[in-house]
């Protein structure tokens, strides 16, 4: 008789069973929110812009790189890749920053020979 009882006993041991009336919660359809594009509010979106991460649908998107961008996004990266062809592909800070470098480099130099050349001033 006591192993009719354990034979009858779910795995949680005497705790009432859920699985069936769980199952009957599910059987309808699932409610699903279907992400659409910022532009077509009719379009579901395939992907996010990785510049400004709207949604956009299968005519918004544009990979490149195999990244999705947005059509305002890639004319801005047209603009900023033209401007950058006309630097010469050289940044607008570069010669700041060079200038920057040489400073700091000259300083260092002279603050290294203070230090290792006995009796300057």
């Amino acid at each position: 008789m006591m192993t009719s009882k354990v034979a009858t006993r779910s795995f949680w041991y005497g705790r009432p069973r859920l699985f069936n009336s769980a199952r009957s919660l599910y059987n309808g359809p699932v409610p699903t929110q279907v992400a659409v594009c910022a532009n077509h509010a009719q379009r579901e979106a395939i992907g996010v812009c990785v510049r400004c991460r709207t949604r956009v649908c299968s005519e918004c998107s544009t990979k490149v790189d195999g990244i999705n961008y947005c059509v305002a996004c890639l004319a801005g990266l047209a603009v900023d890749g033209a401007r950058a062809a006309a630097n010469g592909g050289k940044s607008r800070f570069t010669g700041l920053i060079a200038s920057l470098y040489l400073i700091a480099l000259c300083a260092l130099v002279w603050g290294f020979l203070e230090l290792m050349l006995p009796g300057g001033s």
